[in-house]
């Protein structure tokens, strides 16, 4: 089509371009879940794999993760993010894309930390956000409005899913 611009594929060495997704803290969290022994084989499962995605965190991710009260908790939740590429999840462009997450209701006033990865992974042009949070981000409305966003301030659309769905 007369006009139409596609991006170049992102290239590999095997010719398979691999998909760019962010890491939120909610996956490595499942790592410590012992009330569904499902979501915790399915994070560990997800994690084993990671080398097979593009894969990053922000310092956000790495914030959250550095806050939690256990030290051996907290040690085993850096050290499954260490090895993983950062974005930044601060700047002029992220605050202003967080504040239309919020203006147009992506996600609530009280999710603005959830509206971070958002934005560090919009900014960042990655393909997919993988979380575990069902309330604010894993949701189809979510999914809906943050490419509505994203495409009214001329972002590409970003995928939402579940470590299950990768």
């Amino acid at each position: 089509m007369a006009g139409l611009s596609v991006p170049r594929p992102r290239a590999t060495l095997d010719g398979v371009a691999k998909l760019r997704i962010y890491i939120d803290s909610s996956v490595f969290g499942g790592l410590l879940d012992t009330t569904l022994p499902q979501r915790l084989a399915a994070t560990q499962a997800f994690l084993e794999r990671v080398g097979e995605f593009d894969a990053c965190v922000s310092a956000a991710v790495v914030e959250e993760l550095s806050a939690h009260g256990d030290a051996g908790k907290r040690e085993c939740l850096l050290s499954a993010c260490r090895s993983l590429a950062r974005i930044p999840s601060e700047g002029t462009e992220i605050d202003a894309l967080v504040a239309e997450y919020l203006r147009w209701g992506a996600l609530p006033a009280s999710a603005q930390a959830d509206a971070r990865h958002v934005a560090a992974a919009s900014v960042a042009r990655l393909d997919t956000i993988v979380s575990w949070n069902f309330k604010h981000l894993v949701r189809l409305r979510t999914r809906r409005l943050v490419q509505a966003v994203n495409a009214a301030v001329g972002l590409a659309g970003v995928d939402i899913v579940s470590p299950e769905e990768l």
